[in-house]
């Protein structure tokens, strides 16, 4: 993707190019009857202010004719070789010199990378903003910290609602995420369709309940779309990896499966071609099968086996059983060595008391799901990362923590003033 001035990147779609000499793109040249009976079609204009190629700062300009509209707006973080540097912003000088086109703001969920840097953009320009609700309790709060919350025009949007935004349809669809209520979007206008899905993942199981609107997005696809842009952060480590493709089946599809069955499977559903595995691995039905058994089978259908040797840490095996064992008896500094990063958990946080809201200390109250490892009771020095920022914290777990429910939870306080959380 070229980069041009003030972190710009521009892509125009809807104009047919073909190569030109010395690398000059030029337009194909229609026929003369072409000419006659056609009316050259307008471009849509694709502008990337930021979130392109880095983690944060996203927000895109659409443009067709003489309309635009943005969506979202975010931020991100410095780096360790920005001292004094709070917040990182999108140069917003193209918006700005185009305010007056700009028709409305769709952000697509509540991260701090897509909303963060709304509340400065409307101090520079007059647009309304479209969020679904919880999105938008988010950035009502922001207003509120700006002093914008009483001339900011905030309308809460759901999926399967269409915004108008001059020459532009926007259509919100659902989708899941890390954070409830996101969506993606559709975006119609003369020269085609548009699909942006947003920050997303497929989650069988969500939250909310609310799987992401496949059928919705395969209808689309049957309608004819002229672009798809498309979350990639983790299709960008997998390319950095050199893995060409990623197949995750459902445990319950083979888990009753007799050895020679499985590596069967594997060959002609997977189309497997090499098998690498560790040298303790046991499979099949009641995990009856070990490496030698899949030595055997995978010669009988010429797939090359690879044997993973045991890693060790001063002499001890690393393994998943041994890394339970020390988060169970609480011992996590050797955990985190053998993990090769800090043990954590990342599940649903409950509504407290509010305690240490009043408190001016923010806490996070969550309890432990029945399959997950609980570490053994206690006080752990720990630290929170909320958007990509890192703020130190006290763990406690147990039952009843401080003044929890009787199940056993994990009460998180954050070493920092409530009021950077209030929304």
């Amino acid at each position: 993707m070229p980069k041009q001035k003030n972190d710009l990147a521009s892509v125009r779609v809807g104009t047919k190019m073909t190569p030109a000499r010395k690398g000059r793109p030029v337009r194909e040249p229609r026929t003369r009857k072409e000419d006659k009976t056609k009316k050259a079609e307008k471009p849509i204009r694709i502008s990337f202010l930021g979130g392109l190629n880095e983690i944060g700062k996203n927000i895109t300009v659409f443009e067709y004719d003489e309309d635009m509209f943005i969506l979202d707006c975010g931020l991100c973080f410095p780096d360790t070789d920005m001292p004094g540097v709070d917040l990182v912003l999108p140069d917003f000088t193209y918006i700005t010199r185009n305010a007056d086109k700009i028709r409305g703001i769709v952000i697509t969920h509540g991260h701090e990378d897509h909303i963060g840097g709304l509340p400065y953009l409307l101090k520079e320009i007059h647009a309304p903003v479209y969020a679904t609700r919880l999105t938008a309790g988010l950035i009502m709060g922001k207003l509120k910290e700006h002093n914008l919350d009483k001339t900011a025009v905030l309308q809460v949007i759901k999926p399967g609602d269409t915004i108008k935004l001059g020459a532009f349809t926007v259509e919100a669809i659902h989708v899941n995420h890390s954070i409830p209520d996101p969506i993606g979007v559709a975006i119609k206008c003369a020269a085609g369709t548009i699909i942006h899905t947003g920050d997303f993942k497929i989650d069988s199981t969500p939250i909310d309940g609310e799987i992401i609107d496949l059928a919705r997005f395969a209808a689309l696809g049957k309608e004819g779309v002229l672009c798809l842009m498309t979350d990639s952060t983790k299709e960008r480590i997998l390319e950095e990896l050199g893995v060409q493709y990623l197949y995750s089946p459902e445990f319950e599809q083979f888990k009753e499966m007799e050895g020679r069955q499985f590596v069967r499977y594997l060959h002609d559903k997977v189309k497997a071609r090499a098998i690498c595995v560790g040298d303790d691995f046991r499979f099949g039905r009641g995990a009856a099968c070990s490496v030698k058994e899949m030595h055997r089978f995978c010669e009988e259908l010429d797939i090359r086996l690879k044997v993973v040797s045991p890693v060790l840490q001063d002499g001890e095996r690393i393994s998943s059983t041994q890394i339970r064992r020390l988060v169970e008896e609480g011992d996590i500094a050797r955990a985190n060595l053998l993990l090769g990063h800090c043990f954590s958990y990342d599940f649903e946080v409950v509504r407290g008391r509010q305690l240490g809201r009043r408190l001016q200390l923010p806490t996070i109250n969550q309890k432990f799901p029945a399959d997950f490892i609980q570490p053994k009771f206690g006080v752990y020095a720990s630290y929170v990362l909320v958007d990509g920022r890192r703020y130190p914290s006290v763990t406690n777990n147990g039952v009843k923590p401080t003044v929890g429910s009787d199940c056993v939870s994990s009460e998180t306080y954050i070493m920092i003033s409530a009021r950077i959380f209030t929304a």
